[in-house]
């Protein structure tokens, strides 16, 4: 837990000291992205139904879809909010080293793991004989 918060404390630096607007919400933001990307990862390669994970159906009109992420979304928010609070992240100390390396390693990060869900969604498709 401690890398984590350390991480989340990083990227709110990071965020900080580019002097974007709310930097504790574009944290939690982009740590609850990633953690939906691993988890989009993991449901593809342990061939895990969807609907075990996110909201979904598609059969539901378009008003209860939106809803549904809506209110999914706003859980992992307030869930993010309280373990990422400000005054956790304030109190790590974060070396101009780390933030630095954020910058670069972050996007990197970012792009791998989208091509990496390409990957296993190519793969999956090949598998159930979508793609052949």
């Amino acid at each position: 837990m401690k890398r984590l918060l350390y991480a989340a404390a990083t990227i709110y630096r990071l965020y900080e000291k580019q002097r974007t607007g709310i930097p504790h919400f574009r944290m939690i933001a982009t740590v609850i992205f990633l953690l939906m990307l691993h988890l989009t990862h993991i449901g593809l390669i342990f061939d895990i139904p969807s609907y075990w994970v996110f909201p979904w159906s598609s059969e539901s009109t378009k008003t209860i879809q939106w809803l549904n992420g809506g209110v999914y979304f706003g859980i992992l928010f307030i869930m993010g909010h309280l373990v990422f609070n400000r005054k956790k992240i304030d109190a790590i100390e974060v070396s101009e080293k780390s933030i630095n390396r954020a910058k670069i390693v972050l996007p990197v990060y970012f792009v791998l793991s989208i091509l990496l869900m390409g990957v296993l969604l190519i793969k999956r498709a090949i598998e159930m004989g979508k793609i052949h």
